[in-house]
């Protein structure tokens, strides 16, 4: 019987986790990352942040029209 619960209280929140996980974030980190602006980027800029892969240039910029330096690139790769 405790297994069973287990089992059910393992299935439940491994919904919930996937659920959580499907939401589509509306608002980005970044004041200059907009959905409107870069609509077939915006999702995976947020993705590299939220997962640490990329950071912006600050805390409240990412420009991703800026030029992308030498650095810039190994830290992408080297990640």
């Amino acid at each position: 019987m405790k297994k069973h619960h287990l089992t059910c209280l393992c299935s439940i929140l491994l919904l919930a986790a996937l659920l959580v996980s499907l939401t589509v974030p509306l608002a980005s980190a970044y004041s200059d990352v907009t959905r409107s602006a870069f609509p077939d980027y915006f999702d995976a800029i947020n993705y590299v942040t939220d997962n640490g892969l990329m950071n912006g240039t600050s805390s409240a910029k990412f420009e991703p029209n800026s030029f992308l330096s030498r650095a810039m690139l190994v830290g992408a790769v080297w990640h």
